[in-house]
């Protein structure tokens, strides 16, 4: 069980206006970032929600995804495949995630 004092806190914290602030500010740090490297990756088809955390690249037929993450980690570009969003059984979809 959550301690009844650490619930009190987390409501008040989330019911309160600092909450809808820091809310505010994140989505549109969110949109600015989606923006910037959607103009970078211009020519790329990318899929993504306009203020998500994530923005995912498909990859072309044969190119696999270990080894655009590892080639872009030489390069200091952190991104990640699929695998980690994966639940149950059913292979990774071909295609890597910007964040």
């Amino acid at each position: 069980m959550v301690p009844p004092l650490m619930v009190e806190a987390v409501c008040r914290w989330v019911s309160g206006e600092e909450s809808r602030t820091l809310l505010t500010w994140q989505t549109e740090e969110l949109g600015a970032r989606q923006r910037l490297a959607r103009e970078v990756l211009g020519g790329h088809p990318l899929g993504g929600r306009p203020h998500g955390a994530n923005l995912w690249l498909p990859l072309p037929e044969g190119l696999r995804s270990a080894v655009l993450v590892d080639a872009l980690a030489q390069r200091n570009v952190r991104v990640t495949s699929a695998e980690p969003f994966c639940v149950g059984s059913e292979p990774a979809r071909r295609r890597c995630a910007c964040a």
